[in-house]
């Protein structure tokens, strides 16, 4: 299973001063935060970011730890990494895009009549699905 998310946190203030140390922490969670309790490959990792004011936009790729939770592993360190120093702090986290890629045991016969609630597409190519879901299930922030 493999699962990728677009999404972002959102900061009490601006964390544009902050790149540096925002770059710093993601390659560091890259090779650590990220992996921790997962195989060899088959953690999570950060594949692009973007600091907009206050807001940091992530896309996140994971295989046995999740987008979502590593989303909420970032969270949490980027608070205590760069929270004292530029005084702000993460407040919420926004999924934009999620999608899930599942490995099938065979083809399914008839994939065009599989219709499910909150999936905005569902593709199949051989024994793969992907599964897509809308962007109004994640339309609310989550407050953690």
């Amino acid at each position: 299973m493999k699962s990728e998310l677009f999404g972002e946190i959102t900061f009490s203030g601006s964390i544009s001063n902050a790149k540096e140390d925002i770059a710093k922490f993601i390659e560091e969670s890259n090779k650590d935060l990220l992996k921790r309790g997962a195989p060899d490959g088959l953690g999570a990792s950060v594949i692009s970011y973007n600091v907009l004011d206050s807001k940091l936009e992530l896309k996140i790729e994971g295989k046995q730890i999740r987008a979502h939770e590593a989303l909420i592993r970032l969270k949490k360190g980027i608070s205590t990494a760069i929270g004292k120093k530029y005084r702000v702090g993460a407040r919420t986290i926004e999924i934009k895009n999620y999608s899930i890629e599942i490995d099938l045991e065979k083809e399914p016969k008839e994939a065009a009549k599989i219709k499910i609630p909150f999936v905005e597409y569902l593709t199949f190519d051989g024994k793969k699905a992907k599964i897509t879901f809308s962007s109004g299930v994640f339309a609310a922030c989550i407050i953690l």
